[in-house]
């Protein structure tokens, strides 16, 4: 075949192209590639919690586990024959191996805990895990086992996470504090990682790096130890000559930290951002890996989600027949008979919340970040037009929306403690007050002003804020005035809100002070400390209490400061931990619990409370239901909408007892896209460490470039689980301690099957195969709650006592101790036990397993 010269240059730029688009292709599959090892010709890593494996030189990776737990920490053994890592393949993290083809995979621990390979012994093929066994849960500790589960043997060090053995195995090099999974980046505390080098022979240890920062996972090749250290800012590959202590820096990397090294003889593999490189210990050079992952990524595909059991907030529409249910970052109208579910804002990119019905019932309004800030939006309540967007804020969170009875206005709380008014005409915010002190540590949406209230006429509204007597005051926000007046005097009063006809204002105030003695100590503890109260609004309005009262409906008129605290009542209620009051013409209705604790910094709150009615006739109070997470009362007073677990309920208030009628959630779904659900979560953390970071300068951190910087990760991010490693390495650039990363929806978790603990240790009898007890378990006589297994009056089983059989298995060296135990956790069990290793003369007795001995060692 004949080609041209212009033809030949057309097919040549059209392969060239064709071979661009294909490599763009191939790389944009790529996702995030963690926890890599390398042994001659072949590279292992995790991606998407599943182990893949790629030639040394690169190329197209190949799946080797596919399981719905995670798996991690792929290790090689020493010939290059196993991997062992850490599954959850039966809900728990142990320790497995596989061949390198990722075939007859088997487990090796059955430990409850949490097991984690770290390597291999370099002659002895046994695998190095650490654990949390024989403890203080804090403190880790390195063992060694078998591939076949046998053998295992604790090391002698008291703490220790990581660690790697000289060639000859007569040193190791090891870390003893873990921080690999902590969000710290150049951290110089208490747990500051140091490289030791322990002698076996001579009993002797040393500390090889001594660094105020970073040194972490030492991998001893040759004659030298590598690590990892932040003594640049970033975490980089140094050695230490472990006869010398010389330390010399081997890379430079400052775009991201190294993450995860792992040695393979001459070479380190380590993580930098999205990519995999290999450090040569002999030329110094290092370079990345091509790794193509071309498989399907099924975590990232979209699907319809049930967001049921993802509800956080809901609301009574104005005339009580339908519910507003915000779940999973969606607005749903979720109707009580006959209309069908709306999902209203749609949106899986967007978190979208505190939404609220105008009084009318034709308008909703939502805070969403759809455009990449918290703006307040406007939408017609069947959803057919475009959200109106009504602020166009370029920072800040804002929570707490509500609409003024005569629908012209929103007010809205910000992330500087400033309550404002929205006029949704003009769109105009009017400011009503800020708080200058707050209570530390509590969920942002309970941040002051939070608990405000309008009143009837839309003209006044009252609120709750801490002073500098660090008591929180009740005022009340006069808007044709544009001031606020206080309410409170010198007790710690919040919840406001106005009776139906604007005459009175309910409050809860901690002034019922009825101390009680501990038993133990002379101190004295305040509980049932809330009572209800009410002020009279104006001076020519009788006590709600007095049968006048009943007299003065439609009389309305400007509230009358003056004096205001001194027409304060109580209502006749026992003090209790009232919250959330809501008001009918007829009753006032609340909150309460008899047990739990009730400060206001939400330590051990209760979930749940219990929904009470006072009447303002027969001055008696009533309960309603028991153990509600959240209720709403409709705007014409005849509605409860109320959150339960997670169902969602209404009840006539003239008939409200008992349960009442539940909502079909079964249409609350949404079209669930997981990489824009992602980006919105990681966009989220990023502004809100930008908006309530405690310093303003964001520690040195040029905080946008960051955001840009992690994004380029989240672009690749494959699982739920990279989300929150990505974030978390976000914000370790802020170089503050806990500041953690925790939850996420994961989709694909294993089923834990537990193991039956008997709070013992165990040592093995080589003579006889058989294992003994080394050492039983016990507590205190004050603390016990619970008796050990063992421990139990009337067992008589001694320390060095054999454990023959449990429900009738056989129990031999054969076989890891704990293995006999699966799926018993927590049930009772027959153990065969004697003094001796045999059958004959056995003993049988029955103990009820734990499923952890945390509380006990």
């Amino acid at each position: 075949m004949y080609l041209n010269p212009n033809m030949r240059k057309n097919l040549f730029r059209f392969l060239f192209l064709t071979l661009v688009i294909t490599s763009s292709n191939l790389m944009a599959q790529n996702g995030l590639m963690r926890f890599p090892d390398i042994h001659d010709d072949l590279i292992v890593f995790v991606h998407a919690e599943d182990i893949w494996s790629v030639p040394s030189q690169g190329g197209i990776a190949q799946r080797l586990t596919i399981h719905d737990g995670n798996e991690r920490q792929p290790k090689f053994s020493p010939d290059g024959t196993l991997i062992a890592f850490t599954g959850e393949y039966d809900g728990n993290s142990d320790v497995y191996v596989m061949n390198r083809f990722g075939g007859e995979i088997s487990r090796v621990t059955y430990h409850p805990g949490y097991d984690e390979v770290v390597g291999w012994h370099p002659t002895e093929k046994k695998i190095i895990f650490s654990a949390r066994r024989n403890n203080f849960p804090r403190l880790s500790q390195l063992y060694m086992i078998n591939p076949d589960g046998t053998g295992l043997e604790q090391l002698i060090f008291h703490e220790a996470a990581q660690g790697s053995f000289s060639p000859d195995s007569k040193m190791m090099a090891y870390n003893k504090v873990s921080r690999e999974y902590r969000t710290w980046k150049r951290y110089k505390g208490g747990t500051a990682q140091e490289v030791y080098l322990y002698n076996f022979e001579t009993d002797e240890e040393t500390n090889l790096t001594n660094f105020d920062g970073t040194d972490r996972i030492p991998m001893w090749i040759d004659g030298k130890i590598y690590f990892s250290s932040d003594r640049d800012r970033h975490l980089n590959i140094y050695s230490v000559d472990p006869k010398t202590k010389e330390i010399v820096q081997l890379t430079t990397h400052s775009d991201y930290d190294i993450r995860r090294p792992s040695m393979g003889k001459e070479k380190i593999i380590y993580e930098l951002g999205a990519q995999l490189y290999v450090f040569d210990t002999k030329t110094g050079s290092t370079n990345p890996v091509d790794i193509q992952i071309l498989s399907d990524s099924p975590e990232t595909r979209p699907y319809i989600k049930n967001v049921k059991d993802f509800i956080t907030d809901v609301k009574s529409s104005p005339d009580g027949k339908q519910a507003l249910i915000v779940a999973r970052g969606e607005v749903f109208t979720v109707p009580s008979k006959g209309d069908v579910t709306r999902n209203i804002s749609n949106n899986s990119g967007a978190n979208d919340r505190h939404a609220v019905w105008s009084p009318d019932g034709k308008q909703l309004a939502y805070i969403s970040d759809t455009d990449g800030e918290n703006n307040v939006y406007l939408i017609d309540s069947k959803a057919k037009k475009t959200p109106v967007k009504l602020t166009n804020f370029t920072d800040g969170y804002r929570h707490s929306l509500r609409w003024s009875p005569n629908g012209e206005m929103l007010a809205f709380t910000d992330q500087t403690l400033t309550l404002y008014v929205l006029d949704i005409a003009s769109k105009n915010l009017q400011k009503v007050d800020k708080a200058e002190y707050e209570n530390i540590d509590v969920s942002m949406d309970l941040k002051p002003i939070y608990d405000y209230t309008w009143s009837p006429d839309s003209k006044y509204i009252a609120y709750s804020k801490m002073d500098e007597t660090l008591l929180n005051k009740v005022y009340i926000y006069s808007l044709d005035e544009d001031k606020s007046y206080p309410l409170s005097t010198i007790f710690y009063d919040f919840h406001p809100v106005f009776s139906k006809d604007g005459n009175y204002l309910f409050f809860i105030s901690n002034r019922r002070f009825n101390p009680t003695f501990c038993d133990f100590e002379w101190e004295m503890v305040y509980k049932n400390v809330a009572g209800i109260y009410y002020a009279t609004l104006r001076k020519d309005i009788p006590s709600l209490l007095s049968e006048e009262a009943t007299e003065i409906k439609n009389r309305t008129g400007a509230i009358d400061f003056d004096n205001i605290s001194n027409r304060i009542e109580a209502l006749p209620v026992e003090p209790g931990n009232y919250r959330y009051l809501s008001a009918t013409e007829t009753d006032l209705f609340f909150l309460n619990k008899d047990e739990g604790d009730f400060n206001r910094f939400e330590f051990r709150k209760p979930e749940t409370m219990d929904l009470h009615s006072y009447n303002f006739e027969s001055k008696e109070t009533k309960e309603i239901v028991k153990e509600i997470n959240r209720y709403d009362l409709s705007a014409n007073g005849e509605t409860i909408v109320y959150l339960k677990e997670n169902n969602v309920l209404h009840m006539r208030v003239a008939a409200a007892h008992g349960e009442g009628e539940s909502f079909d959630l079964s249409g609350l779904n949404m079209h669930m896209d997981p990489k824009a659900e992602w980006m919105q979560i990681y966009n989220e953390a990023w502004r809100l460490e930008r908006d309530f970071f405690y310093e303003p300068g964001m520690h040195g951190q040029d905080w946008p470039a960051v955001k840009e910087k992690y994004a380029k990760l989240m672009e690749v991010a494959s699982c739920r689980q990279d989300v929150g490693f990505i974030i978390g390495e976000m914000i370790g650039e802020l170089n503050t301690s806990h500041t953690y990363v925790y939850g996420g929806d994961n989709k694909r978790e294993a089923e834990r099957i537990g193991t039956g603990m008997l709070g013992a240790d165990y040592e093995e009898d080589a003579a006889s195969n058989r294992y003994t007890f080394k050492k039983i378990y016990s507590i205190t006589d004050w603390s016990r709650s619970s008796v050990p297994p063992l421990s139990a009056p009337g067992l008589n089983v001694n320390e060095g006592d054999y454990i023959l059989a449990v429900n009738g298995q056989e129990i031999t060296t054969n076989k890891n101790i704990y293995s006999y135990f699966q799926n018993l956790a927590n049930q009772v069990v027959l153990l065969k036990v004697n003094d001796k290793p045999t059958l004959d003369g056995a003993r049988e007795i029955k103990v009820k397993t734990l499923s952890s001995e945390n509380i006990i060692r």
